[in-house]
């Protein structure tokens, strides 16, 4: 017999779906209920289901119900289920889960398939880990029909979530009850299966699939529940061997707002043990900002941490942001273990794997490298892989007043890198006119660095270019040529990283000032001498320009070839990688446009609308293929849903009024094209089509 535990706690619609599911869906099991004292109506809910109880199918089930008069928590309310349970299997299911057809008959022949099977669960639309899949239905009815005829490998996992989890009773009695230092709960599952595969037993995804709600607890109090995970991810790491103290360091200006400080905060002060923030003033000390600043972290993290854990030193801005983040580094324990470095206008978007991830790796690695994804004032996301985890090694310092990096101290000290997935999304260049007043208090420092410096090395000339670039004039554009040259002009092995960007950026230079022949000759470079991705774009955007679409077709068809290889390299230099694959598959759809292939052409816009909806031209291209078709309806429609997402597209507004002249809808087509023509005033094929509607307009009305 299976003993099912629910614990509730609130929530009272999806503990009645929940109940009455397992109701309709279960043979041969008992069923305990705890309710944690409810105050929604749930206790009462519950207090009603005890006794025998007649099912759906006829039998008869035995409901047995505690009833806490406080709430103990989701760890200690499932013991006390355990306590009492008489089967031989445990089940452990959360209220907000809806359970299938034959559920527990699934979970059951997995249970049953090797005699050290100990803890089985199901697939589900919302889990950690394997558990989760891809759900497709919205109605119960759907539901029920996906459930029956889901259909997936039985998977061996090390973990499993605790929202629906089949126990052996021995595994039970040989591993204990779940760990109630977990408190309130989350990681009890985690520490319960880490114990029974250290005693030996299997742990498995059946073929099987179980609805789940979810994230009740966070959408209730986020903050909160984040809180409760970082605490809890500390405590499954000490209790399996593996505790680090980690320390957050950053640097920030004392004209910061505080929101923003918090708002970067609250996405990572949880998951460290320790935050030294370096905060600098300009001019002259505010201290009553400092007082501020340090009263505001105590009170939002100082009863997690522990106050001593909280540090903020007040030191004077002398714009060089090495030394400042070195002081930072300075802050550290000196029990500290490893550091995450973030800036204040950073979110933190992967919580409960920063810990996890550098558990992983202590033993392997020194330096784990992240995705910092920064969008910009136009809309453009930036990818940046960039060395924010590292070891807490005196060794790894900054260097350079701007652009200042700690990879090169890492290198000279062999640090082992890790290429991880943690995810990081920086703020700091969406606000309006912020990459230009950036790049203005950049140049000025490296024009400064430079005065001081007589050995500047290709890096710094790199960077300096790519600072006159950003001042967007011809002049500045001749000026960067100028510089890279001064970088190339420094011995630099054409197998360093650093030099197809430098070969690529000049390249890019020429290119954008019309140069073609320059420009190839510099792309032609970069590709023989390292392959470089981004030159094969830049060459056939030039070969398109000429013309020379088969040469054109021959560089993005290989460019397509090595990203679905190796995929689109994203490394230590921003790079745009989406609006790269974008570029890529447009120009791709658009000669195979010139070249009247229109199957091969609709393929690549299509492809390329999937990437980017928000690329217009593709969206005139593919309308156009689809007019040529004759399906010009589905051309109005996907024209139509692209000016309600984008209202300034007058190319689109003149498209629709074509349509709608071509239906004699002359009303509706004359609107269309006065938006055209208000949001273009120059634009001439609008006001021709215009002209030419109303004087067909007029002829209608004169022949009637």
């Amino acid at each position: 017999m299976v003993s099912i535990i629910v614990v509730t706690f609130n929530n009272l619609e999806y503990t009645k779906q929940c109940i009455e599911a397992i109701y309709k869906h279960t043979r041969n099991f008992e069923l305990i209920l705890v309710d944690n004292a409810s105050t929604d109506g749930t206790a009462k809910y519950v207090e009603e289901q005890e006794g025998k109880h007649v099912l759906p199918c006829g039998s008869v089930v035995d409901i047995r119900v505690i009833l806490n008069k406080e709430n103990l928590g989701f760890v200690k309310a499932n013991n006390q289920g355990m306590l009492i349970a008489q089967g031989n299997y445990i089940c452990l299911l959360n209220n907000d889960a809806v359970v299938s057809e034959k559920w527990l008959t699934k979970l059951m022949r997995t249970m049953d398939s090797h005699p050290c099977m100990g803890i089985v669960g199901p697939y589900t639309n919302y889990s950690a880990g394997h558990q989760q899949v891809q759900a497709k239905y919205r109605t119960p009815e759907e539901y029920d029909t996906f459930a029956r005829a889901f259909n997936q490998k039985e998977m061996p996992v090390d973990f499993l979530t605790g929202f629906c989890m089949l126990i052996k009773a021995e595994v039970i009695a040989r591993c204990g009850m779940l760990d109630e230092d977990f408190g309130m709960g989350n990681f009890e599952d985690n520490f319960l299966c880490w114990t029974a595969r250290a005693r030996g037993y299997h742990i498995k995804i059946s073929n099987c699939y179980v609805h789940h709600y979810g994230s009740s607890s966070f959408k209730k109090d986020p903050v909160a529940f984040i809180k409760l995970l970082g605490r809890n991810q500390k405590t499954f790491l000490r209790k399996t061997g593996r505790q680090f103290k980690l320390s957050l360091c950053m640097i920030m200006g004392d004209y910061e707002k505080p929101e923003l400080l918090l708002r970067c905060l609250d996405t990572i002060a949880f998951f460290v043990d320790e935050i030294c923030i370096n905060l600098n003033y300009k001019w002259y000390p505010d201290l009553r900002k400092e007082r501020e600043i340090k009263a505001l972290l105590k009170e939002h993290y100082g009863a997690e941490l522990g106050e001593d854990n909280i540090k903020v030193i007040y030191t004077h801005w002398k714009e060089d942001f090495s030394a400042a983040r070195n002081k930072a580094l300075e802050m550290t324990g000196i029990n500290s273990d490893w550091v995450i470095w973030l800036d204040v206008a950073d979110i933190f978007m992967s919580g409960l794997g920063l810990r996890e991830a550098i558990a992983a790796n202590d033993p392997i690695g020194d330096v784990i490298f992240c995705n910092v994804f920064a969008p910009s004032e136009d809309g453009v996301t930036t990818t940046l892989r960039s060395s924010r985890i590292f070891r807490n090694n005196p060794s790894y310092r900054w260097r350079k007043p701007i652009h200042e990096d700690i990879a090169l101290s890492m290198k000279e000290h062999k640090a082992r890198i890790i290429h991880g997935e943690l995810a990081i999304t920086h703020t700091g260049y969406m606000a309006k006119g912020a990459t230009a007043q950036k790049n203005i208090r950049n140049l000025k420092i490296m024009k400064r660095y430079f005065k001081q410096n007589k050995t500047p090395d290709s890096l710094d000339y790199f960077h300096l270019a790519n600072a006159y670039i950003l001042e967007g004039t011809k002049q500045s554009r001749l000026e960067a040529i100028d510089v890279l040259d001064r970088a190339l002009a420094i011995p630099l092995p054409t197998s360093d990283d650093l030099w197809p960007k430098v070969v690529f950026l000049k390249a890019r230079i020429y290119h954008d000032l019309g140069d073609f022949n320059e420009a190839k000759e510099w792309y032609h470079q970069s590709i023989e001498a390292r392959n470089y991705i981004e030159s094969y774009l830049g060459m056939a955007e030039i070969l398109v320009a000429e013309k020379n679409i088969d040469a054109a077709l021959g560089y993005l068809e290989r460019m397509l070839e090595i990203g679905k290889k190796d995929g689109f390299e994203v490394n230590s230099i921003p790079k745009n990688i989406k609006e790269m694959e974008d570029a890529m598959l447009y120009n791709l759809g658009y000669c195979y446009y010139l070249k009247e292939d229109y199957k091969k052409a609709k393929e690549y816009f299509e492809w390329c609308l999937n990437a980017n909806p928000k690329n217009l031209k593709a969206i005139d291209f593919i309308c156009d293929i689809f007019r040529r078709e004759g399906n010009y309806l589905r051309a109005f429609n996907i024209t139509l849903q692209a000016v309600q997402l984008f209202p300034q597209y007058f190319h689109g507004w003149n498209n629709l009024g074509s349509f709608e002249r071509m239906n004699k809808r002359f009303v509706t087509a004359e609107m269309f094209y006065q938006r055209a023509i208000a949001l273009y005033p120059d634009y001439t094929d609008a006001k021709k089509n215009l002209e030419d509607m109303r004087k067909e307009w007029q002829n209608q009305a004169q022949n009637k």
